[in-house]
């Protein structure tokens, strides 16, 4: 490619990357859920967990299947049915670490065009934020590198999402990761946050876009306020983020009621276990303009300066009064949105997910 060329792709970038940024903004009625499928209950099984411990995070590949993670940290590649159930496994579920995960958990998954996946992990309560590197390539696996300078690692240790191409000069990355809603919030984002890397790098490449550190709780504390404040609280936690069109939007689960900490005494009846509760919950969506990212990114605005424009429940077609979890990604190729709803398939004994294909009106 010669430097003729080279000006000629700039400048088509430019005017893509002008015209995205004048895009409206996704609302709450544009969001549809056009079918749902579950997973065969015998699919999988022969790997250990398997599908019953399917929490996510899931990556759409962009060829008509999803990776698909589980408690194990195993990953499997799972084809996405044109029907209601899904029956076919292009790759079974196996280690990603080729067992050098440690004590990590796995946090996000995303797809790479060669064939690769970039992950990320974090140790489920890293009490002194000793973590301080989250991520990974495999196959083969890399081993464990930071993606920031800084001590800790908690805040980038989640999910991930990839940035379409005419927004990646003006985040600063073709990826965006994220880590927040697991326990010591002295870690991590009190809320949404973001990230932007270079995901085939092994160096340090991030550039923080948007985060809530403890001095600057914008978005809600998290300790005991006696009234609700659905936007962030002790009942949040993340489930995932996707880019549509100029949105960012985030996926998980919010407290309604009134914040408190503690255990059975507290009276929430989904969870009686020691940490922070907001009874009763619901699926929740927070929305960020991306406009407001790249002022971040081009230092006229703060990470903690910035305000989702929008956030609203999200009702799913399955009920699960527990609210467990969600996982989501977004096809590059379909532009469908799948959503992964933890543990909502219940024939009998079985706990296996149920997902959601989300279009925009």
């Amino acid at each position: 490619m010669n430097d003729r060329e080279r000006a000629i792709i700039r400048q088509a970038i430019q005017l893509l990357t002008a015209a995205c940024a004048d895009e409206p903004l996704i609302q709450p009625e544009d969001l549809q859920i056009v079918r749902s499928f579950r997973v065969h209950p015998l699919l999988g099984q022969d790997d250990g967990h398997g599908f019953s411990f399917a929490g996510g995070p899931i990556a759409a590949t962009g060829r008509g299947t999803l990776y698909v993670g589980n408690y194990a940290a195993h990953v499997c590649e799972l084809t996405i049915p044109a029907g209601d159930v899904a029956t076919v496994l292009v790759q079974r579920f196996a280690d990603p670490f080729d067992g050098q995960r440690g004590e990590m958990s796995l946090g996000g998954l995303l797809a790479l065009t060669d064939g690769r996946v970039h992950g990320s992990g974090s140790l489920y309560y890293d009490a002194n934020n000793a973590v301080t590197a989250s991520q990974f390539l495999s196959p083969p696996f890399s081993g464990w590198f930071p993606i920031l300078n800084v001590p800790g690692q908690g805040y980038v240790g989640g999910h991930l999402a990839a940035v379409p191409p005419e927004w990646q000069e003006r985040l600063g990355g073709s990826a965006l990761a994220s880590g927040w809603g697991l326990p010591i919030i002295s870690r991590e984002s009190a809320g949404p946050n973001a990230v932007a890397f270079d995901p085939m790098s092994l160096t340090p490449t991030g550039t923080i876009l948007l985060n809530y550190p403890p001095e600057h709780q914008t978005l809600g504390t998290y300790d005991g306020t006696g009234v609700p404040h659905p936007i962030f609280n002790m009942g949040s936690t993340a489930g995932g983020m996707v880019i549509v069109g100029r949105s960012l939007l985030f996926f998980g689960r919010t407290g309604l009621g009134v914040p408190r900490y503690g255990g059975a005494e507290v009276g929430d009846p989904t969870n009686s276990n020691q940490g922070g509760h907001a009874y009763p919950y619901s699926y929740y969506v927070w929305a960020y303009d991306l406009n407001d990212l790249a002022a971040v990114k081009a230092g006229s605005k703060a990470p903690w300066e910035i305000v989702p424009y929008a956030h609203w429940p999200l009702e799913l077609p399955t009920s699960d009064p527990t609210f467990k979890g969600l996982a989501v990604t977004i096809d590059p190729v379909t532009h469908a949105i799948y959503l992964l709803q933890q543990w909502a398939d219940y024939p009998g004994t079985w706990n296996g997910p149920v997902f959601h294909e989300l279009r925009v009106a």
